[in-house]
Order: C-alpha cells, then sequence, then structure tokens
C-alpha cells in the first residue's frame, strides 16, 4: 500500500524587516519602519522641493545669498535624517550673458550649494550628479526682473538607494 505524498511545506512568509507592510523585496528602504507609500521611502523630496525655491542667486553670481542659509540648513537635517539618500545638484541661470557662460555659471552654483552641504555633514560620496543646466530650463519668463530671479536657482534631487 502506498503512502499519499505529503503536500509541499507553505512557502515562506515574505520578509518585512522594518514592519511596514511592504516586504523587503519591494522597500526600497527596509529600514525605515512605518512608511507604506512611496515603495516604503519617506517623500523627502518634496519638501527638498519646497526648500529649492528659497535657494536663488544674485545676478552673475555663485554666491549663496544670506536668504538661502536657512532653507539650505532645513534641507541638511533631512538628508541627514536620510543618509541612505544619494543626491543630484542641479545649477541653473536666467538668460542674462551667453549660454557658455551660464554654463559654467550654473555648475559653480551647483558646486556652491554641494559644498556647503558637504562642510554641514552631508557626506561627499553621497552625491551622484552635480551638474548646471545654464539658462535651458527656466521656470518663469526671463523677460521680467521677477522671472529671472526666479531663474536663478539650485535644486537638490534625492533618491533611496535601489
Amino acid at each position: 500500500m502506498m503512502r499519499p505524498i505529503p503536500p509541499p511545506p507553505p512557502a515562506p512568509k515574505p520578509v518585512d524587516t522594518d514592519g511596514d507592510g511592504i516586504e523587503d523585496a519591494l522597500d526600497k528602504c527596509p529600514d525605515l519602519a512605518g512608511l507604506t507609500s512611496n515603495n516604503g521611502c519617506p517623500e523627502i523630496q518634496k519638501k527638498l522641493n519646497e526648500l529649492a525655491k528659497l535657494i536663488f542667486f544674485e545676478t552673475d553670481k555663485d554666491v549663496l545669498t544670506a536668504a538661502a542659509y536657512s532653507p539650505l540648513d532645513e534641507a541638511i537635517k533631512i538628508l541627514l535624517a536620510y543618509p541612505q539618500t544619494t543626491l543630484i545638484i542641479e545649477g541653473h541661470t536666467d538668460n542674462v550673458a551667453g549660454k557658455a557662460y551660464n554654463l559654467n555659471l550654473s555648475q559653480r552654483r551647483a558646486n556652491r550649494v554641494k559644498n556647503y552641504l558637504i562642510s554641514k555633514g552631508v557626506v561627499a560620496n553621497r552625491f551622484t550628479k552635480v551638474v548646471g543646466y545654464g539658462m535651458e530650463q527656466p521656470i518663469a519668463d526671463n523677460a521680467s526682473s521677477e522671472g529671472r530671479a526666479q531663474n536663478r536657482r539650485v535644486y537638490i534631487k534625492a533618491q533611496f538607494y535601489e
């Protein structure tokens, strides 16, 4: 008489190290608990975008303005709280001066922000890209002084390690 073949053991339960309901295989931030959205990662980019709206430069300058330090310091707090992010810094200019000059100026602005972040404790190897786009990506009309002021900016983009 043949014995019945036992059923296979149940599949192992998916591992969810941080208990956020997203299994580790799909969780881009498996060590951050309680984050069920954004693939298990906090949505820090939204906050960084808000802060970036406050980081501007004077015409033909790559020096941080007094008004830029507060939003940069807030960004640093976020970046230090989430060390598992990589960073991209993007520099921009208005359309005053030529294309090549503005490309160089925007790169200097991006480098200035990167160096400030590093001076405040953000580890240098987190930066995957520091790039100047010159006047190629305006967010406002360069026909007015207000529009040009908005275009003289730097963005900080954060991505969680994959």
